[in-house]
């Protein structure tokens, strides 16, 4: 027994002596071969791990071991070292087990190669698969982002990154954008609204091109009407993602007359400010989306009205602004003053409007699928309408577009399911790669979500929510270790079991 404490004593000895090697080497030099072939780094690394190696075999032939040696058996030669150096850290309260010293043993074992060092964090790093994670010798906050990737082509794409990291930001390329491209782009991510598109986008592109003679014309604000997750705030950000331009989401109802608790309309200078980068230049160019503007409607307040007509006349003082303005910020963090012209900012303003009466908006406004130009020239009716909802005439005529979003269909939901490059099933068949599992969805099964999605009256955002509730629990099985199957095959029946009463699927979903 005595002799048995002994060896394990060494044993802990020689991780701290590793830990402490491995500390004390300088990382800038380390993707240096020469230079640590010269200092011998190599030699005295691997001495100190052959010594480790011998004594754990030395422990192993014991018939009654630490529970210690029986964990490392099972790891291979690199996990093992990885493992011992976390041992080491335990000894030595003055020290934390962090990424560079991974980082530096990971540099040692691929003898200073980039693309072998990359590989080796993927495969040893991954805190999905790792034994050395699975065992507790490294923690999730330990793993930095860039350690993980799904497959291997994406080292390449890392070892740019890490170069650019390294010598602060390389050249970058701008390709040329064309309205075809944005067209192709949103078409490709936005399914339905073709008719609001056709007047959205030339809208926002002549925002971005920002030609001179249109200066003196005034920009072409945008009201946008229509249900919860029928895409009115997507479909904006992904134009400004196209094109490159700073975008930022404001809820309106946190918004109050300066002075009163709440913030600062002039505050949404600031955010687009700080998207922007301190660029005013780019902030200039930005888009501002303002949701839930239908909240500050006047008829929705009988109190003093701090947070409805003041609020809409300070957005009118920004909008119809035309020479540079100095605002202040009223957040107690940045005390902090801008000097740009907000009117070169393009506002667009959304909201689901519930109360208006449908049967006054079917006389004459909203868009019809075929006749897109008829309703514009009868857009004038919003006007009257948006006025008795309580809006300022002066503030609802700076908003050159007033159009209407029509709730998507059983069919746009298939689409938005079956095409669109950022589909939900897109997400989790990627996901399930990972793990060298196939999914496979049926059609069936496509059109049962679709339907359920209309059920739910809650727009495009239910799918994501249908499909985490019925493939999200097999990741329980596959972080176990459980899960032996290597393709998952999804049908009507499959989601019908799962979503046994209809009048039940929100709340098995977790909608509130």
């Amino acid at each position: 027994m005595e002799v048995r404490m002994e060896k394990y004593y060494d044993f802990l000895s020689k991780c701290m002596e590793l830990k402490e090697f491995v500390e004390n080497l300088r990382y800038r030099n380390l993707t240096d071969r020469k230079k640590l072939e010269k200092k011998g780094v190599y030699k005295k690394f691997n001495k100190i791990v052959e010594e480790i190696k011998n004594i754990f075999e030395e422990l192993k032939k014991n018939e009654f071991t630490f529970e210690i040696i029986k964990i490392l058996e099972e790891l291979n030669d690199v996990e093992k070292v990885l493992a011992c150096l976390k041992i080491g850290e335990n000894l030595d309260r003055n020290t934390w087990y962090t990424n560079p010293l991974i980082e530096r043993v990971l540099w040692i074992l691929s003898y200073g190669e980039r693309k072998k060092y990359i590989e080796m964090k993927i495969k040893y790093l991954n805190p999905y698969t790792s034994k050395i994670y699975k065992y507790g010798f490294i923690s999730k906050k330990n793993i930095e982002d860039d350690l993980f990737f799904e497959k291997n082509e994406d080292i390449e794409k890392f070892i740019y990154t890490f170069e650019v990291r390294k010598e602060n930001n390389l050249p970058k390329q701008e390709k040329e954008k064309t309205y075809q491209e944005l067209w192709e782009y949103v078409s490709e991510r936005v399914i339905g609204h073709d008719n609001v598109k056709k007047f959205i986008l030339p809208a926002i592109w002549e925002h971005y091109l920002n030609p001179e003679g249109f200066s003196e014309c005034g920009k072409t604000h945008i009201m946008l009407i229509g249900p919860t997750g029928v895409g009115k705030t997507y479909l904006i950000k992904t134009i400004s993602e196209y094109l490159e331009i700073p975008f930022v989401y404001c809820d309106i109802t946190k918004f109050t007359k300066t002075g009163y608790v709440g913030r600062s309309v002039s505050d949404m200078i600031f955010d687009l400010y700080f998207k922007a980068d301190k660029n005013k230049e780019k902030t200039e160019r930005g888009i501002i989306f303002i949701d839930e503007i239908d909240k500050i409607a006047g008829w929705h307040r009988k109190e003093k009205d701090i947070g409805g007509r003041c609020v809409q006349e300070e957005l009118l003082n920004l909008i119809d602004c035309k020479n540079k303005q100095k605002f202040v910020s009223h957040d107690s963090f940045l005390r902090s003053s801008l000097e740009l012209n907000p009117g070169k900012i393009l506002f667009v303003v959304a909201g689901a409007f519930e109360g208006l009466e449908r049967k006054e908006i079917h006389k004459g406004i909203g868009f019809l699928k075929d006749e897109g130009m008829n309703e514009i020239n009868k857009g004038n009716n919003w006007r009257e309408i948006l006025e008795k909802y309580g809006f300022m005439p002066e503030f609802i005529g700076r908003f050159s577009l007033i159009l209407e979003l029509s709730p998507l269909t059983k069919e746009d939901y298939i689409k938005i399911l079956k095409n669109t490059i950022n589909s939900p099933i897109n997400e989790f068949k990627a996901k399930f790669k990972i793990f060298g599992i196939k999914l496979e969805i049926k059609e069936d099964a496509i059109e049962e979500i679709a339907e359920i999605a209309l059920k739910m009256n809650t727009g495009a955002r239910a799918l994501r929510n249908i499909i985490e509730a019925i493939l999200r629990p097999y990741f329980h099985d596959i972080f176990f270790n459980n899960f032996g199957e290597k393709e998952i095959v999804i049908d009507r029946e499959t989601i019908r079991e799962k979503f046994k009463k209809e009048e039940k699927v929100e709340e098995t979903v977790g909608i509130n």
